[in-house]
């Protein structure tokens, strides 16, 4: 649905596995920048971050976060009917504490808009940093 919904405003390409070991599930190419996303599906009441991140995408994310922050979590939460948004630098304390407040917190029925409005501006503070 997330494709669908903003296909006029983002270029999806969907990573297989075989692509490389830790890599995120999917790219976004936008005119506000490039990003990663990893999709998660929480089932449980409490999250359980250990058994949802394997240790490759966990050392993936945070190799590439020291380089350039553009990876983000999507964690859909059934139960709940929401789907939290971690950015990447929130992904250690979030395995290593077990718990991390999201960046983002969409309630169903999602508006994936507000998903790209957020990663424009995450975008812009990321390339507004660097300059």
């Amino acid at each position: 649905s997330l494709k669908k919904a903003t296909e006029n405003e983002v270029h999806w390409t969907r990573i297989e596995a075989w692509a490389g070991v830790g890599i995120p599930d999917v790219n976004g190419a936008a005119s506000f920048g490039e990003f990663w996303l990893e999709n998660k599906v929480e089932e449980r009441k409490i999250m359980q971050p250990v058994s949802l991140w394997r240790p490759n995408q966990i050392a993936w994310q945070a190799r590439r976060s020291a380089f350039l922050p553009n990876v983000f979590n999507l964690v859909s939460r059934p139960r709940s009917d929401t789907v939290e948004i971690f950015s990447c630098v929130k992904l250690l304390d979030l395995v290593v504490k077990g718990q991390a407040t999201p960046d983002l917190v969409l309630s169903a029925p999602v508006k994936w808009t507000d998903l790209i409005d957020f990663l424009k501006s995450e975008m812009n503070k990321i390339h507004g940093s660097r300059r």
